[in-house]
């Protein structure tokens, strides 16, 4: 989830409880009189159909057959969310799919794509309808993500936390110093990986450094010491950070292994 769609979710809090199941009846059968695009309609209905009414746009683009990208579902169920907020008479400006759907607390799926719940409410509202007995066949992960188009050059601007590389080598350059044999370990406790022992010449000093109080947490900038850092391998490293946490080193591995 992006900053924006972070900001837009915590703006839209207090809009959490929108409308009852029978306004959303209503709401939708009047778009569906006035002439509902058959295509907004299956993917409203897959998005129902979904396993806990939780889906991604690329999954609702690939119930019409647009199996390439989810530009099409942003377009056409945003466009859907738009004609129901508007028949609801909500009056809040920003994200249209908030009057259909909120985020899981783990809204990323396991393709890294944004995922999103139906409201309770307009699940009941469909069910009311009757329209539970047109459900669309809903397509296997194998047939949405067949290939993907990746390598474009793309030009972003991000905001990120200033790191000190002198810092990094100073810690490994200590760490030498102080090992009695020149490796470089894990230090997270019970792993102690060796890159070099594992991999030879190519994995000699080598290893990640971690901050033990994330740069994400400091209101200012302050001082670190090589004793705020600690030398991690990859895999201790990417399960401290996992969902975005910073678990602590100590707390990371259930089962203690001989190094």
């Amino acid at each position: 989830m992006n900053l924006q769609e972070k900001i837009t979710i915590t703006f839209m809090s207090p809009y959490h409880r929108l409308r009852p199941a029978a306004d959303y009846v209503s709401a939708l059968e009047e778009i569906f009189h006035r002439g509902m695009h058959s295509n907004r309609r299956t993917m409203l209905l897959a998005h129902y159909a979904m396993p806990d009414h939780i889906a991604t746009m690329r999954y609702l683009s690939a119930t019409v057959g647009r199996t390439r990208s989810h530009s099409y579902a942003n377009r056409h169920y945003g466009g859907l969310a738009g004609q129901v907020r508007r028949e609801l008479r909500l009056r809040y400006e920003g994200l249209n799919l908030w009057t259909l759907a909120t985020w899981p607390a783990r809204a990323v799926d396991h393709v890294g794509e944004l995922s999103f719940r139906m409201r309770p409410e307009l699940a009941k509202a469909i069910e009311r309808l009757g329209w539970t007995e047109e459900l669309p066949r809903v397509p296997g992960m194998q047939s949405v993500f067949k290939s993907a188009l990746e390598g474009q050059r793309v030009l972003a601007l991000r905001a990120h936390r200033k790191r000190e590389a002198g810092l990094r080598e100073a810690k490994i350059a200590d760490a030498t110093f102080r090992s009695s044999d020149g490796h470089l370990r894990c230090e997270v406790p019970g792993c102690g990986f060796d890159f070099e022992i594992r991999y030879g010449r190519v994995g000699r000093g080598y290893i990640q450094v971690h901050h033990r109080r994330p740069l994400g947490e400091r209101e200012r900038p302050e001082a670190t010491r090589l004793e705020d850092l600690i030398l991690v391998c990859a895999n201790c490293h990417a399960m401290i950070h996992r969902d975005g946490k910073s678990r602590s080193p100590g707390s990371l591995l259930r089962r203690r292994f001989k190094g």
